[in-house]
Order: structure tokens, then C-alpha cells, then sequence
């Protein structure tokens, strides 16, 4: 191999930073901060206006946290942060690190690395990619060369003592990093490697771990300490956001000891007292995060369709992959023991070495389009757009003129022949995977390893009863899950799910109707894999997951709702999701078949009355799912109510929830935004003045009374404005002078749209316009026209690409559609009350007990109500809209 001269490989984390250096004899050592190879990611502005990094904006984030950024990789996609009340543009947040690591560098050697190797995930694209080379210009650093992440750890793995990857082989990425998870596909090729196929999961890392333990220890104190807890939980003086943020460090200083050590105790700040926590309670709290990861891994060998006998390892990558049971669960479903190396931090920058050490100048990454074919530079292999690679010096994918991407042959480094990434249909080979947008929200349902070509994992027995599921994988491998583990969430026994991946590679669709046949194949061959076989059940007390030992039962359910006419649309995909639990249980409880019937109340409320009393004249049935409408609510549920008949709604908000004892629904009440509004507005938006308007009815007027008082005691409520048609252009006029920076809207959707257009034409283009799940309607887009984009609503739905891969499958493959708003909050409704049925429940009585105290997991949030049918921790999703549609971008819970 060639070796370069002085260089520096940087792995730039979410919450921790390395760098390896590497010197013209192939010598390597780690870079110390503070005595440490790890640098702390987080930055902190001082009150002189200069970038603090590492342990020094640690320490002044105590006394000063509103100017400190603890994961600033976290903030690639919103333009500035805001520390200290000064905005400072994501460039120069993430050039404060790389500068660090720069002036360490220089201090450790007395002079400059000759070549940076900038190593970044590989599901960024350009825009990020452009991003992250304005930091590194910003930082001294003008032609890093750019390498992904699961590549460069891909170079550091094969480098290892008696280790072989032959070409054409195959090797699993597992990269557990502090705010972020990837399982990337990488192929042996006798060029380097390629990327053939990743998946990956934004929200889910180490800081997750972090938070469940965080959470648990407040479980531990209990009533008894409340207050205080309180405090440390959300503080809200200085002191209080001190013993905060000196409590979060102990819990990852405890998750991190318990790697090595069986016990540890945490002390509490503000109570001075210690917790225990055990290796065995650690496991607990991190396995529903664990789980999602060997998922998502086993999505990506799915994806990769990796043949029998081509996966040769499994390397583990990122601080948070030294969890021990991350070994055990990616051995349990991959079938092979992955490979841990003695500090998995520092994998990613020890092949960024390897790489850089190859390629004799560091060139820049030509930009998309460069070159005479201008298709984008596939991020999967580095002599593609990224330089030469070790073994093919001077070799790269269609290098066009000036040796960006495309088609032909030119000379010098990072250009040659070769076969670059093209589109779907013109050419054979690897698709580009798309940039990925930031995902905040967390799905809690998991789906389970189904058949991974040539891979088969071994099943997952039903707990306590060690039986292995029974199926089958293609290429010989066996896969399944056994029976008793319900459909909400995943602990142990349970399989591990693949919940909403991150990117598809686009073997595109083909990929994906494989998959999808292959798991329609198992679930209507009843090869041990059902959709809520799925799922791990994570359950207390009576609302256990399904005891096959339960007697023969005749129970009976009802769904109404309006399945033609007004509102027939949203009325489908709930019956669909209600359909689909109820044929899920049945498949998968011979023994106890549950019958479904349905009624269509065509939107009318006088039907929804009619049927109420035709469904309660039936003694076997011993719960119903909906209605959906608050008219038909109203109409229907006191009917219901006198018949002491469970209700579930996954839809409908009631306007006399606290009055009836049976009625319950698995979304917030219509008072939930006023427990998101502040939380968003002032904690997220940071607006100083906020206008709230309505659209004057008197719901409307409802909706503005709750979120009212959240917003005058935040201290942001600056003015409050009824519209309407003729008055429009008016309240913008006065919500663009008050100088408000948001303005809350509650009402119907046309209106919300002429607003936003009155707002932009008034002078008020940034002001931000915040409404609930009422404006995501067609008629909001064709009223707003191009103004609609940035608009943002709290929406109660599950964003349907979040929803769990394996309900999505199930489901289009039955109904022929993809699953829309409310389909996966049905199956939950339906779900819930099929659970009463399996534990033996035969009574309406039994059965209404039995949901009144349910405390379980759902495939869309934790399902517990509270004492009148609400949910007792509300959930809600935050969308935001682009010209033509809203689109998720994160969860809140209050």
C-alpha cells in the first residue's frame, strides 16, 4: 500500500468526536483531548463570544446551558442554532469541533496533517455533504477528502489480524453511535467496497439508553420525591438545569461502567440519595432500543439480499454498541458472533486512515452532476466521487472531464473508468440511496426477522416457554418467531423488530415487493409468523399477551363508522386496521376465533344512535371500535355507556369524555395541543410573541381556549383575533405589526390557507403559522398555493412512514393501499380490547375492568388511560408542510 505523509482521520459523532493520526512509516495513535482519544461533540458559546468544545463547554454549560449544543451533528438540518440568544449557522457550530481537533493536532505534532480524511454517515447528500465542507473550509481544512462511515470501518475491519473478506463477500455495519443508528450492507469488491444496501434509525442511540435509565430512576423514587424529580426532569432555573445536567452524566457514566461491572449506583442531585442499577435492569431498559437495531439490521440484509454463506462478519461500531447484550441479540438472530474490537469508538477514524493513506493528495468531492453524465456519485464505495482507494489507485466511476461522476475516462486521481451509480432502468448495478430527511419520532411497535435471503435467523420462542418459532428462510435459513408475544413493543423473548427504516436502497421497489411477498407467503402459510408474532409483548399485570392454554371463547366485536359517503375515506382505513387485528388474533388463536362485524354509518350521527342499540342488544359482543365523528360520538356513545360496553375510539374526540364511564380513545382529548403548545412554541421555536387566532366557531373557539392559557402564562401571548373570510387580510395586518415571530391558528383548513397566504402578502414570510391536524387537508394547500411550505400542525396521527415495516407490509398486501392516518391507531384500538378476549375476559363487565387498567405498548404509543378514557400520556406528531403536502418531522410528548 502507498502511504501518504502526516494525516489525520476524523470521525466527526453525534456525541463524541476522534481523530487517529497517521505518520509516513504507517504508524498510527489515537489524538487526546483532555487526556482522552474521545472529544465531547458538544459546543458552548461563552459570554465572550468564543466557541467553547469538549470538557471546557461542558463545564460552562452549567452555569450557562442555554448557550450550550451537546450533539450538534443533530442540528446538519436547521440552518442556525440558537446559543446564548446569539444564531450561529450549522457550518460554523460543527467548524468549532473540527477546529479542535485541528489545533490538538497541531499541538500534539508542531505542525499542520498534510491530508484530513473527514468521514460522514452515508445516507447524506449533497446539501449535507456541502454543508459539512463549508465547517471543514471554515476550520483550516480546504480538500478534506470525504469518506462514509460504514466504509471507512469497513477498511479498519479487514486490516485486522487474520482477518479475510473475499471479493464478493458481504459485512454487516452495526454503527450504535450516542444519537443515531446504522446497519449498512457492505460488499467486497476488488476495487475496495461497495454499499449495497443500509437502513438506519435517527432517534434511536445511546442517549436513548440514557434517557430509559433516566426514566426508571424516577420510576424508583416515586411519589415520594416527585417534586424534586420534577425539578431534575424538566428544570427551570439555572441551579436546577446544573444537578440536571451533572445527573444525565452520571447515568452514561453508569450505562458505560456496567459494560465492565454487574452493579453501579447513581446518585441523585437536589435528594442526595444513590439508586442501584443492575447489569440485568440495564438490559431491560435498553432492549425495546436494542431490538429496533438488530431489526433494522436484519431490513438491511433483507434489502442487500445477500446470498447464502455471503455474510462474512458482523463488525460492531460507536461507544454504544459495547452494551453487552447487543452481542447476544445480533448473535441470537444473524447466527454469527459479531466482531468486537477493544474500543469500537475508534473504528470509523482508524479506517479513515487506512483510506486516506492510499491516495497521495486529498481532493475534493466533485459535486452531482460534474462530468459528462451527471449522475449522482454513489456514496457507497470510495473510488466513486471520493478518490482513489487502496488497491485501485487512480480508479474511479465514470470519471467525466474534471473526474466528477458520469460516464468515460479521464485522467488523475479520483477519475477513470468505471461503472458509476445510475437510475433504476439504465443500467445494471447498485441504486443510489436517496438523502434521508431528519426523523425524530419513535415508533414503538418492532417487527420481527423475517426470512433475510440466504440468512435465515432463528426463531423466538413465546416467553418463558423456549419454543423456537417455526418458518422458514429463503437460502435454508430458519426464521420465525413463536406464538405468545403480543404486538406492543418488545422485551425479552421477544424478537427484534425492524421499525421504520431510515432509507431504502433503491433496488427500489423490486426489494420491497420481495419482501413484502415473502412476508405475505409466511402469514398466509402459517409458518409460525403473524403479524402481532411480530411484535414482544411488554405488558402488567392482567394484560398479558395471549395464553394459548385459554378455553374455546364465542366473543364478539363491532366497528362504526362510516365506510361510505362523508367521510368514508378515513372510515376504511380504520375498519382495514381493526380488520386486520382481528384477523391477526384469529390466525394466531385457533381456539378462540373472534367474529367482527361491521356497520356503516355513512357519516350520519342518527345512524351511529340506530346502530349503538343494535350492537349492545347483542350479548356476545363485548366491545366496539369507534364511532369516529364527534357528532356520531355524541349521538352513540351514551347508548353505549348505559350498556356498560367498552368503547375504544382511535379517531373521534368526544365532547363529554369525563361523563361516560366506557368511553375510551388512543389519541389526546382536544385539549392535547395546549400540552404541546408552550413545549414547541417557546422551547423548539424560541418565539418571544405568538398570536392566536381561530376561525370563529365555536370550536374553534374551544380549541383557542385551551391553548390560551398555556401561551399567557409562557408570557408570548402578544394578541388574539377571530377570523374570518372578509377579515383575513386584517388580522394578518395586525399579526405582521405586533411583531409576532408565530401565529396559532384553530379552525377549518381553507381558512388556515388564506391566512398563510394573507400573512405572506402582509410582509409576514417568516412568521410561522402553527395549527392542529384539522388544516392537513386538501383544501388548506389549494388555498395557501406556493405560501402553504413551512406551515406546521400537532397532528395525533402516527406518520404513516413511521408506522412498523411489517404492518405496513401486512396490510397492503390485504387491502391493496398503503396504511394511512389512523390505520395503525385502529389495529391498536382493536387490539386492545382482543387482548381482553385472550385473557379469558367473557363479560362486559370483565372486559371494561380489563381496559380501564391496560398499560401496554401499541405499535403507535404506550396505551394506559387514565381515570376518564383519555390517554394518560398523550402523544402527538409534529408535521410540517412543503407546497403540497405535511410531512412528519418529529414527536412530542409532554
Amino acid at each position: 500500500m502507498p502511504l501518504s505523509g502526516y494525516l489525520i482521520g476524523i470521525d466527526f459523532g453525534t456525541s463524541n468526536t476522534v481523530g487517529v493520526l497517521r505518520y509516513p512509516d504507517g504508524r498510527s495513535e489515537s489524538l487526546l483531548f483532555d487526556g482522552s482519544p474521545m472529544l465531547l461533540s458538544g459546543v458552548c458559546l461563552d459570554e465572550n463570544g468564543q466557541f467553547l468544545t469538549g470538557r471546557d463547554a461542558a463545564h460552562v454549560a452549567r452555569t450557562r446551558p442555554e448557550a450550550f449544543e451537546p450533539n450538534p451533528k443533530r442540528r446538519i438540518d436547521d440552518g442556525t442554532v440558537l446559543l446564548g440568544g446569539h444564531e450561529v449557522p450549522v457550518p460554523q457550530l460543527l467548524a468549532a469541533v473540527l477546529s479542535r481537533v485541528m489545533t490538538e493536532a497541531r499541538r500534539a505534532k508542531g505542525r499542520q496533517p498534510e491530508q484530513v480524511v473527514l468521514t460522514h454517515p452515508v445516507a447524506w447528500g449533497p446539501r449535507r455533504l456541502d454543508l459539512l465542507r463549508q465547517a471543514a473550509a471554515i476550520a483550516g481544512i480546504p480538500s478534506a477528502l470525504l469518506v462514509p462511515e460504514p466504509v471507512a470501518a469497513a477498511y479498519s475491519f479487514v486490516a485486522l489480524p487474520r482477518v479475510s473478506v473475499a471479493p464478493g463477500q458481504s459485512m454487516v455495519v452495526y454503527d450504535f453511535g450516542g444519537g443515531t443508528f446504522d446497519a449498512t450492507v457492505v460488499r467486497r469488491t476488488p476495487m475496495g467496497f461497495d454499499v449495497v444496501a443500509y437502513q438506519g434509525l435517527d432517534d434511536v442511540g445511546g442517549l436513548d439508553v440514557d434517557a430509559a435509565i433516566f426514566e426508571h430512576l424516577g420510576a424508583l423514587l416515586g411519589d415520594r420525591a416527585a417534586g424534586v424529580w420534577e425539578r431534575l426532569k424538566t428544570p427551570m432555573t439555572a441551579s436546577d438545569r446544573r444537578e440536571s445536567r451533572l445527573l444525565w452524566e452520571d447515568v452514561r457514566q453508569a450505562k458505560e461502567t456496567l459494560s465492565r461491572t454487574t452493579s453501579v449506583h447513581i446518585h441523585v442531585p437536589l435528594l442526595d440519595d444513590d439508586l442501584p442499577l443492575s447489569r440485568e435492569q440495564l438490559d431491560a431498559l435498553a432492549r425495546p432500543l436494542l431490538n429496533q437495531t438488530v431489526g433494522t439490521t436484519l431490513e438491511s440484509l433483507r434489502a442487500a439480499e445477500t446470498p447464502a454463506g455471503g455474510l462474512a462478519a458482523v463488525l460492531l461500531v460507536g461507544g454504544s454498541s459495547r452494551i453487552p447484550l447487543v452481542s447476544a441479540l445480533l448473535r441470537e438472530y444473524l447466527g454469527i458472533a459479531p466482531t468486537v474490537v477493544e474500543n469500537p469508538e475508534l473504528v470509523v477514524a482508524q479506517g479513515a486512515i487506512i483510506v486516506g493513506a492510499a491516495a497521495p493528495v486529498a481532493t475534493p468531492v466533485s459535486p452531482p452532476g460534474a462530468g459528462t453524465g451527471g449522475v449522482p456519485p454513489r456514496p457507497g464505495r470510495i473510488s466513486d466521487a471520493h478518490g482513489p482507494v487502496p488497491g485501485a489507485p487512480g480508479r474511479a466511476p465514470g470519471g467525466g472531464p474534471g473526474g466528477g461522476p458520469g460516464s468515460g475516462v479521464a485522467s488523475g486521481p479520483g477519475s477513470g473508468a468505471g461503472s458509476g451509480a445510475v437510475p433504476p432502468g439504465a443500467a445494471s448495478g447498485p441504486v443510489v440511496p436517496p438523502p434521508r430527511p431528519p426523523i425524530i419520532a419513535r415508533p414503538h411497535g418492532a417487527a420481527a426477522h423475517a426470512a433475510v435471503s440466504g440468512a435465515g435467523a432463528p426463531g423466538a420462542g413465546s416467553p418463558g416457554a423456549g419454543s423456537p418459532g417455526a418458518g422458514a428462510g429463503a437460502g435454508g435459513g430458519a426464521a420465525g418467531v413463536g406464538s405468545g408475544a403480543g404486538v406492543r413493543g418488545a422485551a425479552a423473548g421477544g424478537a427484534p423488530g425492524a421499525t421504520r427504516p431510515r432509507n431504502r436502497l433503491g433496488t427500489g421497489r423490486i426489494v420491497a415487493i420481495v419482501a413484502a411477498a415473502m412476508t405475505l407467503v409466511l402469514v398466509i402459510c402459517g409458518g409460525g409468523l403473524f403479524l402481532r408474532g411480530l411484535f414482544a409483548a411488554e405488558n402488567d399485570g392482567d394484560t398479558s399477551a395471549y395464553d394459548a392454554g385459554k378455553p374455546p371463547c364465542a366473543a364478539e366485536l363491532a366497528f362504526v363508522g362510516a365506510s361510505t359517503g362523508d367521510g368514508s375515506e378515513l372510515g376504511l382505513r380504520v375498519r382495514n386496521g381493526v380488520e386486520l387485528a382481528v384477523a391477526d388474533h384469529n390466525e394466531r388463536s385457533a381456539d378462540c376465533d373472534v367474529k367482527l362485524t361491521s356497520f356503516d354509518t355513512a357519516g350520519d350521527e342518527k345512524k351511529a344512535a340506530q346502530f349503538a342499540t343494535t350492537v349492545t342488544g347483542d350479548t356476545a359482543t363485548l366491545g366496539v371500535i369507534g364511532p369516529l365523528r364527534p357528532a356520531e360520538l355524541a349521538a352513540a356513545s351514551k347508548v353505549y355507556d348505559a350498556a356498560g360496553l367498552a368503547q375504544i375510539t382511535p379517531v373521534g374526540d368526544a365532547e363529554a369524555l369525563a361523563q361516560w364511564k366506557s368511553f375510551h380513545q388512543v389519541i389526546g382529548d382536544e385539549d392535547s395541543p395546549n400540552l404541546f403548545a408552550r413545549r414547541y412554541l417557546v422551547d423548539t421555536l424560541k418565539a418571544g410573541k405568538v398570536y392566536l387566532t381561530d376561525d370563529g366557531s365555536g370550536h374553534g373557539r374551544k380549541l383557542a381556549g385551551y391553548i390560551r392559557g398555556a401561551l399567557e402564562e409562557a408570557g408570548v401571548l402578544v394578541g388574539t383575533e377571530s377570523v374570518t373570510g372578509d377579515t383575513v387580510g386584517d388580522t394578518a395586518a395586525k399579526i405582521t405589526r405586533s411583531g409576532s415571530s408565530a401565529v396559532v391558528y384553530l379552525g377549518a383548513p381553507a381558512l388556515a390557507g388564506q391566512l398563510r397566504k394573507a400573512l405572506t402578502e402582509a410582509g409576514g414570510v417568516d412568521v410561522k403559522l402553527i395549527g392542529t391536524s384539522e388544516i392537513d387537508d386538501p383544501a388548506f394547500f389549494t388555498a395557501a398555493g406556493d405560501t402553504a411550505a413551512g406551515t406546521v400542525l400537532f397532528g395525533p396521527y402516527m406518520p404513516v412512514k413511521e408506522i412498523p415495516a411489517e404492518f405496513r407490509v401486512a396490510y397492503t398486501a390485504k387491502f391493496g393501499t398503503e396504511p394511512g392516518r389512523y390505520a395503525a391507531e385502529a389495529y391498536d384500538a382493536a387490539t386492545i380490547l382482543l387482548d381482553g378476549i385472550a385473557a379469558g375476559k367473557t363479560t362486559r363487565a370483565q372486559m371494561l375492568d380489563f381496559v380501564n387498567r391496560y398499560d401496554a405498548r401499541g405499535l403507535t404509543k404506550h396505551l394506559k388511560f387514565n381515570e376518564i378514557g383519555d390517554l394518560a400520556v398523550p402523544t402527538m406528531w409534529l408535521y410540517e408542510a412543503d407546497r403540497t403536502a405535511f410531512s412528519s418531522t418529529g414527536r412530542i410528548t409532554t
